[in-house]
């Protein structure tokens, strides 16, 4: 029931985040390896979208009559198995935010590689993984089962630089479109001469516009300070990324 309850918060998570969503050649590069190897791991930096391309793939074959399971373990994912089905699992953040260490490692990726191996081999399951690119790296260097070529060939790494300048516009103006910031904000926002700057800034990075657009993250602004807050966020990061 956890399990179950786990995936129906995912899809609906998915939901919302679609209508931010602006596509980019990370999406058809992420569906051709997820098409030819039955298996996707997105690795990168923090905040560049990796979750988001990796819902959105989800997204995609959801639409199409995969049913989607959200996985917060492998135990997940076996217990979810069913050869009759065609089945997309997501497993966001798979080998965790934090550090590594041998035990914690060893108790998993050998479950992870039969899993894994059991997914390519059957033609109607997707498997779809999200992890921080020097987390992968160093998992890599340390489990023999991880290091194999069969993941490297499942890899895709993702970088802001495949984002183009519209692209990068289509992110912002879908956010504010989607957010609860208030109409007089955005058109200070639009009518100041910051906008150009925020999407050509040398520190743009989705994250940085996910938390911009949202109130939560930042104290009550009246709307002429607003422009200015954002651009500063982008100038100074290093509230955002403390914590990350």
């Amino acid at each position: 029931a956890d399990s179950h309850a786990y995936t129906q918060i995912t899809k609906a998570d998915i939901n919302e985040r679609v209508k931010k969503y602006a596509q980019n050649p990370s999406f058809d590069e992420g569906k051709k390896i997820l098409d030819t190897n039955r298996a996707l791991i997105i690795s990168g930096p923090p905040g560049v979208g990796k979750t988001t391309l990796a819902e959105m793939l989800s997204y995609a074959y959801s639409a199409e009559g995969w049913q989607l399971v959200a996985l917060r373990s492998i135990n997940d994912g076996y217990t979810a198995l069913n050869d009759s089905e065609k089945q997309i699992f997501f497993f966001d953040d798979f080998l965790g935010k934090v550090a590594l260490d041998r035990k914690s490692l060893s108790n998993m990726d050998s479950e992870f590689n039969r899993f894994i191996g059991r997914i390519k081999k059957v033609a109607n399951k997707r498997f779809v993984l999200t992890t921080r690119a020097y987390i992968f790296e160093e998992a890599r260097r340390i489990s023999e089962y991880l290091s194999g070529r069969q993941l490297e060939v499942s890899k895709y790494t993702l970088d802001v630089g495949i984002y183009t300048r519209k692209i990068k516009a289509r992110i912002l103006y879908n956010h504010l479109a989607a957010s609860e910031i208030s109409r007089s904000n955005i058109e200070y926002l639009i009518q100041s001469d910051k906008l150009f700057k925020i999407i050509d800034h040398v520190n743009y990075n989705p994250r940085i516009i996910e938390w911009m657009t949202d109130p939560v993250h930042f104290p009550p602004l009246s709307s002429p300070q607003y422009p200015d807050f954002f651009l500063d966020a982008l100038e100074n990061p290093d509230g955002l990324w403390e914590i990350a």
